[in-house]
């Protein structure tokens, strides 16, 4: 790969400085959950698309909580 440049690439790592901190979990704690499209445009097409992302979520709660 000599012709490639990628031997050439250097490895640097950066820190994102929008990234958010590590969320630190234990058990019986209450979590805040927002959902919110890009530019808070709508992120369901519907009632019954939101009822099913509803339902959805409450699956995952009871399978991992």
């Amino acid at each position: 790969m000599s012709g490639s440049g990628l031997n050439k690439m250097p490895h640097v790592a950066t820190i994102n400085p929008m990234s958010r901190p590590i969320r630190i979990e234990f058990s019986g704690a209450f979590y805040h959950v927002t959902t919110r499209g890009d530019r808070r445009e709508n992120i369901y097409d519907d009632d019954i698309d939101r009822e099913r992302f509803l339902t959805i979520l409450g699956q995952v709660i009871d399978d991992f909580n």
